[in-house]
């Protein structure tokens, strides 16, 4: 079986939130797998790898007015409340994929803004249960 992969421009991947989409969103990363260990046998040769715990955690670049529409919408309870998050993108063979990001939930956010910013990109941190590629 042969993989193939399709290349993206960001202008063809979408953010949703909550069913909101995230207008001003321009990245998106995220790393989810599985820790492992050796685990050795008599003679301390290794018998196999074993998986241990499992980590999902990202960031979504948006700029600094999105974060502020944020806060109009959720206030405090941004911090506290767990999100879906789903990653919406169109292939070149115009087939559209969604990464789906389960219960997530924000990190401290930093904001700032300089004199002459029209445009302050921020990153919101997340950590989530789980992750579901090409759902």
């Amino acid at each position: 079986m042969a993989y193939t992969s399709d290349q993206y421009s960001h202008n063809d991947a979408t953010v949703v939130l909550e069913g909101k989409i995230l207008m001003q969103s321009h990245k998106m990363s995220v790393n989810a797998g599985y820790e492992q260990e050796v685990y050795r046998g008599r003679g301390g040769k290794v018998q196999g790898i074993n998986k241990t715990l499992h980590n999902v955690n990202g960031t979504i670049g948006v700029l600094q007015g999105e974060l502020l529409a944020l806060f109009q919408s959720y206030g405090e309870s941004l911090w506290d409340k767990y999100f879906t998050i789903n990653w919406v993108f169109a292939a070149a063979d115009g087939i559209v994929k969604t990464h789906k990001i389960v219960k997530a939930k924000f990190q401290p956010i930093e904001m700032s803004l300089a004199s002459g910013d029209s445009h302050m990109e921020i990153d919101l941190n997340f950590i989530a249960c789980d992750f579901e590629p090409n759902k």
